[in-house]
């Protein structure tokens, strides 16, 4: 199911929620999230409801203790090319896109840049400013708190391995986070469960695979986001962080 873009301009979460979550239009409620992974469904659920907006981990599967590491420690190394390496991915269209193996973040990710459009070396330096910029646009957005972080994984790895994560971006940041998986014995599929200010745990009936990730299967998406965006009120995580720093 894909989330239909509104014609008419939308205001952005940059400036910070404004509204519950009932008021917010389809694309206001997309723009309030963003993608950490562990494929590109989430990131392809909010580009064909009208957000594409540059990201750093939506088109990645980054394994969660180096996610968590590389986060906390400002994500030396991201953009060095000796960590960069492209190899041709076949189109279903006859050609080929330069993917990125990503040999610190241990995730291939996607480019763009088709194979045959520029020279090989060409495309490693595209790549490299790529992850420069992306990187440095991560810090600060996680520096300013904007958005809520969705990790969604199927294999529905421990908790504790994913509120990791959410502990490294709060050293940037009063940072939010939403976990999605498929259902358990004690989550229901459409529940969603709050573990601390700031930390959410959801699970939806269908996850897509790896080698579909572009196919929503779910219609779980948009009432699991303002569940989410109702549960993680910008304010309260703020005021928590700053108890937590003024104790520290």
């Amino acid at each position: 199911m894909a989330v239909e873009p509104l014609p008419q301009p939308t205001p952005s979460a940059d400036a910070g929620p404004a509204a519950g979550p009932d008021v917010l239009s389809e694309v206001e409620l997309l723009d309030a999230f963003e993608s950490m992974g562990d494929n590109c469904e989430f990131g392809w659920f909010q580009k064909v409801g009208g957000i594409d907006r540059l990201a750093l981990f939506k088109w990645s599967s980054v394994p969660l203790p180096i996610l968590a590491d590389l986060i906390t420690r400002g994500l030396p190394g991201v953009d060095d090319k000796q960590y960069l390496r492209l190899r041709p991915e076949p189109r279903d269209n006859g050609n080929a896109e330069y993917l990125l193996e990503h040999s610190l973040l241990r995730t291939p990710m996607h480019t763009f840049v088709m194979v045959g459009s520029v020279p090989e070396d060409v495309a490693v330096d595209r790549v490299a400013r790529r992850m420069t910029l992306l990187s440095r646009k991560f810090l600060q957005d996680a520096k300013e708190a904007k958005r809520i972080y969705v990790y969604r994984n199927p294999a529905a790895p421990c908790v504790s391995d994913v509120m990791r994560v959410h502990e490294a971006l709060c050293t940037h940041g009063p940072n939010r986070f939403l976990y999605v998986h498929l259902p358990t014995p004690d989550l229901d599929a459409g529940a969603i469960r709050i573990h601390y200010p700031g930390f959410a745990e959801a699970a939806i009936d269908q996850l897509t695979s790896y080698e579909a990730a572009t196919t929503i299967l779910t219609e779980m998406w948009p009432d699991i986001l303002r569940k989410a965006y109702a549960a993680l009120p910008r304010e309260a995580e703020a005021e928590s962080f700053r108890v937590a720093e003024t104790c520290s």
